[in-house]
């Protein structure tokens, strides 16, 4: 997903993904790797 403006962690693994435009995203798995220099999230399922 790109223009993720909010990352918010949820129950059993999840997370919510929302982006600039309002659009919203579940996603189970394993947060890797934050990168904020680069602007990138990385989860493994």
């Amino acid at each position: 997903m790109e223009s993720v403006d909010l990352l918010e962690p949820g129950e059993d693994g999840q997370y919510r993904l929302v982006n600039i435009f309002g659009e919203q995203k579940m996603i189970k798995a394993r947060l890797k790797i934050m990168n904020l220099v680069d602007h990138r999230i990385i989860f493994e399922a």
